[in-house]
């Protein structure tokens, strides 16, 4: 099978803008939500409900949804 493992845990980076944190696998052009959390929640490290396998050439996707109310630039970095 080669190089596999499996995602168990998610932590989301706290930002006061952020409104959803989101991530993704996509395998042969199918695409499948691993978690989505509230970036509010206090940091930590929250377990999966089951394992998710990642196998060498899936790809993985994460998402982050911004409020801004305030028309400033957010920058990834």
């Amino acid at each position: 099978m080669g190089f596999v493992f499996f995602v168990i845990l998610f932590n989301k980076i706290l930002f006061y803008l952020a409104r959803v944190n989101s991530l993704y696998r996509v395998r042969d052009g199918a695409v499948t939500q691993i978690v989505k959390g509230d970036p509010q929640w206090p940091q930590s490290f929250y377990p999966l409900s089951s394992p998710v396998e990642i196998q060498k050439d899936d790809y993985l996707i994460g998402q982050c949804v911004y409020d801004n109310d305030d028309d400033q630039i957010i920058r990834v970095g």
